[in-house]
């Protein structure tokens, strides 16, 4: 049996990897904190405007793990993108009242490396071996 957590994180993913960000960001709450590769994302508007891009450009996702219980719950992925091929990823999420209101998110992306950010912050770069900091619009 699955917890309401891992149920909402399960929900989530399925959403943002089909595209239909509208339905991921209604698992979200308002006041949502996420601990992102490029820095902290907090409120819901901030959220959509760094995991739309990413979620959009997605060719390809699969599950590879998840567990959880009815607070918190950890999804563990792999997704191909219009940026980048095998970028595994986690989040751990705590959901309260059905919506994530926390999520620490980690990634893996290899050689040829982008990480979403919201617009504004910095996002690491590692390409061909060189390695520099970037700005998005």
């Amino acid at each position: 049996m699955t917890g309401h957590a891992l149920q909402t994180a399960l929900d989530y993913h399925r959403a943002w990897s089909r595209h239909d960000v509208d339905a991921a960001m209604a698992l979200v709450a308002d006041d949502v904190v996420c601990d992102a590769p490029g820095g902290p994302v907090t409120g819901i508007d901030a959220f959509r405007a760094f995991m739309g891009p990413f979620a959009t450009s997605t060719t390809r996702t699969e599950i590879l793990g998840a567990f959880g219980d009815d607070d918190t719950a950890v999804v563990l992925y792999d997704t191909d993108s219009t940026l980048v091929r095998h970028a595994p990823g986690a989040e751990w999420v705590r959901v309260a009242g059905g919506r994530i209101t926390h999520m620490t998110m980690a990634v893996s992306t290899g050689q040829r490396t982008t990480v979403p950010v919201a617009p504004g912050r910095r996002w690491w770069s590692r390409r061909e071996g060189g390695r520099r900091w970037q700005r998005m619009p």
